[in-house]
C-alpha cells in the first residue's frame, strides 16, 4: 500500500502544480501595436490594431479597409457630423458587425473634428459629434502611425469585389519623388482610405493614399472607390 501511494504521489503533485500555474497566470491586455479580433463584417472576423490606451480603454482601427463607401452620397458642402458615411458607421455597420455584448463595450464619445490647415483649405471641421464608430482625423492619422508604411493598408477581398481603388506601379510613376517606381512595389495593392477631416474645400475629404501618405487636399466626397477603416474605443480587453 505504501508503494502504491508513493508511485501516485508524483502524478498528484504534477496535477496540483499544473492547476496552480494555469490559475496564477493572467493574459496581459493588448498594447499599442497589437492586433485583436472583435466582431465580423461581410462574413469574416474583423482584425483591429490597437492605436492608443486610456486606462482600461483601447483605441482600435481595423487592420484592413473593410468596405468601399463615399464619404457622402452627394458632392456638396458637408462635414463629418452630417456625412452619410458617419450615419452608416453608427447605424448599419455598428448593428450588424457586433453582438449585443460587443456593442455594450464600445464607448460612445464626443468626437471633435479640427479645421484643416488654413494654408491648404478654407473648409471647417464642423460641429462635434457623439459617435460609437468614427474615422481618424488628419492629426490622428499622423500621430498614431510611426511611418507612411505603417499607415498603409490592404483592402479585404470583400472591398476589392466592391471596387476598391488600389495602389499600382502607375501611381508610383506619378509620384514626384519616384525616381524608380520599383521602390514603391511594396505598396502595390494597398487601398486608399478616408479620414474625417475636410479636404481643400468643404465638398472634399482628406484621405490616406496607397503609399501611406496623408493627402490633406482630399478627394470629392462622393468618390465611391475609397475604403473605410472604422475606429472604435473599447472598454476592457477586446
Amino acid at each position: 500500500m505504501k508503494l502504491h501511494a508513493l508511485m501516485h504521489l508524483p502524478g498528484i503533485l504534477l496535477l496540483v502544480f499544473s492547476v496552480i500555474s494555469c490559475a496564477g497566470v493572467a493574459e496581459s491586455a493588448p498594447s499599442v501595436g497589437d492586433t485583436v479580433t472583435m466582431g465580423a463584417y461581410a462574413g469574416e472576423p474583423v482584425t483591429w490594431r490597437v492605436l492608443a490606451e486610456d486606462g482600461d480603454k483601447r483605441l482600435l482601427i481595423s487592420e484592413y479597409g473593410l468596405e468601399t463607401k463615399p464619404y457622402n452620397n452627394r458632392t456638396r458642402n458637408v462635414t463629418w457630423a452630417a456625412s452619410t458615411l458617419r450615419a452608416w458607421l453608427n447605424g448599419k455597420f455598428l448593428e450588424e458587425s457586433f453582438s449585443k455584448e460587443e456593442r455594450m463595450r464600445i464607448v460612445r464619445r464626443k468626437i471633435h473634428t479640427p479645421d484643416p490647415d488654413r494654408e491648404s483649405s478654407d473648409a471647417y471641421g464642423g460641429e462635434d459629434s457623439l459617435d460609437s464608430v468614427f474615422l481618424l482625423s488628419i492629426d490622428e492619422a499622423e500621430m498614431h502611425f510611426v511611418s507612411d508604411t505603417d499607415r498603409a493598408a490592404k483592402p479585404t477581398n470583400h472591398a476589392l469585389r466592391n471596387g476598391a481603388e488600389t495602389f499600382t506601379a502607375f501611381d508610383a510613376g506619378d509620384l514626384d519623388d519616384a525616381d524608380d517606381p520599383e521602390e514603391y512595389a511594396e505598396y502595390t495593392g494597398n487601398c486608399f482610405w478616408w479620414l474625417r477631416t475636410p479636404g481643400s474645400s468643404q465638398d472634399r475629404a482628406a484621405i490616406v493614399t496607397g503609399d501611406g501618405e496623408v493627402d490633406v487636399l482630399g478627394w470629392p466626397a462622393d468618390t465611391d472607390c475609397f475604403c473605410v477603416r472604422p475606429v472604435i474605443w473599447v472598454n476592457g480587453e477586446p
